[in-house]
């Protein structure tokens, strides 16, 4: 049974890190660098999964990824394969930061329900208390914008596209982040106000985008302030410049498309 529970955590920990290697990055990870305290019972299991998981990556051409087996006491394994980029092949270590893509989305909840802790924010009003000048439009009904609240863009039921038109996972364009909400403004939803569950990321970065107009802090700060820096997550971050200009980051391909240069 210990066998198999470590086997289910650590396939969870690969599928968060290796999604990095093919998916858009929106936040970076990496807090796997403090002491371990390995099992002797556990080194053998480790020994297991240092195989299986360079069979996996061969499988399914990962450059590099961290694993990292922990419980309520800290890491209990963490280990690193492959490199970082397939330009420089700088070898990948436990303290390399990953996207974690979608992942960040229970991220940026707790974030926001820190904020509603300290009455910053209510989840049942409309989004519009905060952002007035916030135009949608429906076949549904009119003004929906009215009606859409923090509690159904957390639970994917405002009706919202799943991107925004500028600054998707598939145009490739490098916006800023109030440019990338400027561009929902204006779009059709899908479905009424709260009657239908449709994964959203748009809806996401609005409800991050709301946080940032009602504290009147830029959301990576907010985030790093309610969230990282009280949990001690050093090497954790929603700031694409300072993710950018870390020196040990690893960069992120896809197997979606062919000839496609790395995203750095």
């Amino acid at each position: 049974i210990r066998m198999v529970r470590f086997k289910f955590i650590i396939a969870v920990n690969i599928l968060i890190q290796a999604f990095s290697a093919f998916g858009h990055c929106q936040a970076f990870i990496a807090d796997a660098g403090a002491t371990m305290r390995t099992p002797e019972n556990l080194k053998p299991f480790t020994l297991y999964a240092g195989e299986a998981i360079r069979q996996f990556m061969d499988r399914r051409k990962v450059p590099g990824l961290s694993v990292a087996i922990t419980d309520r006491n800290g890491i209990i394994w963490a280990a690193s394969f492959g490199v970082r980029d397939t330009v420089s092949h700088r070898a990948v270590d436990n303290e390399t930061i990953f996207g974690v893509a979608s992942v960040t989305k229970p991220v940026t909840a707790t974030v926001i329900l820190k904020a509603v802790q300290e009455g910053i924010l209510a989840l049942d009003v409309p989004v519009t208390e905060y952002m007035p000048g916030l135009r949608l439009f429906s076949r549904f009904e009119k003004h929906p914008e009215r009606k859409i609240t923090l509690s159904h863009l957390l639970s994917h039921r405002a009706g919202m596209t799943h991107e925004a038109p500028l600054g998707n996972n598939w145009d490739g364009i490098n916006c800023s982040f109030e440019d990338h909400i400027g561009s929902i403004n204006g779009t059709w939803l899908k479905h009424p106000v709260g009657q239908r569950y449709d994964y959203s990321s748009s809806g996401f970065d609005l409800a991050a985008f709301v946080l940032q107009c009602a504290s009147g802090i830029d959301y990576p700060e907010f985030a790093e302030k309610l969230l990282f820096v009280p949990l001690g997550m050093s090497r954790t971050s929603v700031n694409g410049n300072s993710i950018l200009s870390d020196g040990n980051r690893a960069s992120g391909y896809t197997l979606r498309y062919r000839n496609t240069p790395p995203v750095f």
